[in-house]
């Protein structure tokens, strides 16, 4: 299997459209026209942010989008996990550092929820190893510095999840990049436990798909998909398809 050169191969195409992206910032002409080329689809967007200032300027941000519509904005955790599941949300920007606990502690709340569809996005000042991949085994999607942010990324960040993807921002896919090619992980001896369905899904996975691509390709909703994965995170112990895949990539038998 080539899961390093494939997840490197589609991390390196996303660096180079934040590259893109912040030299239209800087006023010069070069565009990645592709970023623009589709509006986003309506979206119920909901932020969790105890700083009042930054979480006024992102919820600006936000309601400049054509096809954002904000269901909701926290403050904290207990106001969060009280009430974001009545916000219908579909995507949540989240802070890790909250006044009375932390983020994370509201993803893996959510995550272990069945009914609970929504996608959580890290957005925060912490870029170490323990914030970082914690917020990812507990089910967050993406992960952005509040540095690195801008509306166009914003864009991105928004269209890279209706089409099943993982925001990050760019120091944080470069740390990913590392943390696979420095470090060992648990092998699988096998994969008897995986349905046909689910080994179809980790086959299109290794080939750079990603979830809503793999619902088109084998002609399934995407929910179906997100429910197979769901299975196979569970069935591998692990929390997210980039952590799937960094087990297979040791397997020794490579054949799915």
């Amino acid at each position: 299997m080539q899961v390093t050169s494939n997840l490197m191969r589609y991390i390196a195409l996303r660096n180079c459209t934040d590259q893109v992206v912040s030299f239209e910032e800087k006023g010069t002409v070069i565009m990645s026209k592709r970023l623009w080329e589709e509006e986003i689809s309506s979206v119920n967007v909901a932020v969790i942010e105890d700083d009042p200032f930054f979480r006024e300027q992102l919820v600006l941000q936000l309601q400049e989008i054509p096809g954002v519509v904000l269901t909701g904005q926290f403050q904290d955790k207990e106001e969060a996990i009280q009430k974001l599941s009545d916000t219908s949300a579909e995507l949540i920007f989240i802070d890790l550092k909250l006044p009375d606990g932390s983020g994370i502690d509201i993803i893996r709340y959510f995550s272990l929820k069945r009914d609970f569809k929504s996608s959580f996005v890290v957005l925060t000042v912490f870029d170490d190893d323990e914030h970082l991949f914690e917020a990812f085994k507990t089910g967050a999607i993406g992960y952005l510095l509040k540095d690195e942010i801008s509306k166009n990324q914003l864009v991105r960040s928004i269209r890279d999840v209706l089409q099943g993807g993982a925001p990050m921002s760019r120091s944080i896919a470069r740390r990913i990049i590392e943390e696979f090619q420095n470090n060992n992980y648990d092998q699988i001896t096998d994969l008897h436990n995986l349905t046909m369905r689910e080994k179809e899904i980790l086959y299109e996975l290794d080939r750079g798909f990603v979830p809503k691509e793999i619902a088109t390709r084998l002609d399934i909703s995407y929910h179906t998909v997100r429910d197979h994965l769901k299975n196979i995170y569970r069935k591998l112990h692990v929390n997210s398809y980039l952590e799937a895949l960094a087990k297979l990539k040791k397997l020794p038998n490579k054949e799915l």
